[in-house]
């Protein structure tokens, strides 16, 4: 009854707006999602002259649900908050019910496609009124959902069409997103194994508010929404440098929790406790996490809920590590990965393995550890990640392969060699990503992508990857020397 309290007297929102607004309340409460808005970030939404849109980083299929639940809820005090006009994947226009659903709330529909976005037939109609009646915009210029939680090169594709419609100014503000754990994890942790993603369906959906309302639901823990400062957009604006910026702002606005960083420690075998002690020192805030209490209280992550959380640990210490690693991290908007236009690691070089570790182990004696050793430790696993896919390069040099694909170095990386274990799938495919990019002398050329697209339906049964074999030219050399 609160709930529906709360939800319908919304002074002035319509029907459909409050039906949803209840909806939302009460899935959330059904995963035990706790959603917390820095109420000092929106200071920068007082006062605008312009358009708003609204700008977020994409981890999640629930990002465009919380956005708009705290928009409803914060319209009140924050007049500039509507519930905005989201552009969503035109994936969702296909879903039978909830397609119709996110349609009339606001939602309109673009296709995405080789990096750039082409916009729907209806998107200068619905730009224009979204102008017109004063609601915001809400767009997802990475626009992919991160696997692993780095941060993707923002699109300039809609910002492109939304300046040449709009013949006006419009106020861009950045919004970061921080998320403890996702239903996306598992999901995603399987995609960067190379597994095809599975489709979005209504009865899916239908199916995961069903295990909520009968309490099946895993408590997901805190997610936490801090908004940027506002940048204009007009068309004397040059879009990438003015995305840099945005990127760079959605970085420093995520947040941490305890969480994040007991992942970071766990994966890199430092006591979670002198870790967060570490940050704290360093002046790296972090928040206590409700999944990470003391004894039988504390979540115990698997391999796909801990990477995501350490990964995104890690963006916060990319000035620390090896230049590509933080460029694969935090993915420059122009893909050059020159200074200045993204903050990066210095490049400097990596200690050696034994000397990394004894300094590690030193710094733990006593329960004191500096955030120096833990990005040096850190630097040691992405380095030893590097190194054996330089191997794998070689390797398949050796065999014949003359142009080696990013796919096919995951591929070797994800399996087990020589007795030891594969690399974890993050690892593996940052790991290819880099030395892919090395060897075709483009750098970061694969990056922006965290895993492959999902194959459709034509190529069903296909290998995701040509297979790994030598070239039609190396075959008929080899088939000549017999002949010989």
């Amino acid at each position: 009854l609160k709930d529906a309290l709360l939800a319908f007297s919304m002074p002035g929102a319509p029907l459909a707006h409050c039906g949803a607004a209840l909806v939302v309340r009460r899935v959330l409460q059904w995963m035990d999602l706790r959603v917390t808005v820095d109420a000092g970030s929106l200071e920068s939404l007082t006062n605008l002259s312009a358009p708003l849109v609204l700008c977020p980083t994409h981890r999640s299929i629930l990002d465009f649900v919380i956005i708009g639940a705290t928009c409803f809820q914060l319209r009140p005090q924050v007049p500039s908050l509507q519930l905005p006009h989201v552009a969503a994947d035109a994936e969702f226009q296909g879903l039978p019910v909830l397609g119709r659903v996110l349609t009339a709330l606001g939602a309109f529909f673009i296709r995405r496609g080789g990096g750039s976005v082409q916009p729907d037939p209806a998107l200068r109609a619905e730009v224009g009124r979204v102008f017109r009646n004063g609601r915001p915009l809400e767009v997802f210029l990475e626009g992919l959902r991160s696997r692993g939680r780095r941060q993707m090169r923002l699109r300039t594709g809609l910002l492109r069409a939304l300046r040449d419609v709009a013949q006006r100014s419009v106020a861009l503000v950045p919004v970061a997103l921080s998320y403890e754990l996702l239903p996306e994890d598992e999901s995603f942790y399987n995609e960067l194994k190379g597994l095809p993603r599975p489709p979005l369906t209504t009865s899916g959906f239908v199916s995961w508010v069903i295990r909520g309302f009968v309490g099946e639901l895993p408590c997901y823990g805190d997610v936490r929404l801090r908004l940027g400062g506002v940048r204009v957009l007009d068309a004397s604006s040059d879009l990438r440098s003015l995305l840099s910026e945005v990127q760079n702002e959605l970085v420093e606005l995520t947040s941490l929790t305890s969480l994040h960083l007991r992942a970071l420690a766990e994966i890199l075998d430092l006591p979670p406790a002198a870790v967060i002690e570490a940050a704290r020192q360093a002046g790296l805030p972090s928040h206590a996490s409700r999944l990470d209490g003391a004894g039988a209280s504390a979540v115990v992550l698997s391999d796909a809920q801990r990477w995501p959380l350490a990964l995104q640990a890690a963006t916060k210490l990319r000035e620390r590590l090896p230049r590509d690693w933080a460029l694969w991290l935090v993915e420059p908007v122009l893909g050059s990965g020159k200074p200045g236009l993204c903050k990066t690691g210095d490049g400097s070089a990596v200690e050696t393995e034994g000397a990394g570790t004894a300094k590690a182990q030193a710094a733990t004696k006593g329960g004191v550890l500096d955030i120096e050793a833990v990005a040096q430790a850190l630097a040691l696993l992405l380095d030893s990640a590097q190194r054996a896919a330089e191997a794998a390069a070689a390797k398949l040099r050796a065999g014949g392969v003359e142009e080696v694909a990013e796919e096919h170095l995951v591929q070797q990386l994800l399996s087990a060699q020589d007795g030891h274990e594969g690399l974890p799938p993050p690892l593996a495919r940052g790991a290819a990503c880099i030395v892919a990019g090395s060897l075709s002398k483009k750098p970061n050329a694969a990056a922006g992508y965290d895993a492959p697209p999902a194959p459709s339906p034509a190529d069903a049964g296909r290998p995701a990857v040509a297979p790994i074999w030598p070239s039609p030219q190396a075959a008929a050399t080899a088939a000549a020397a017999k002949k010989r």
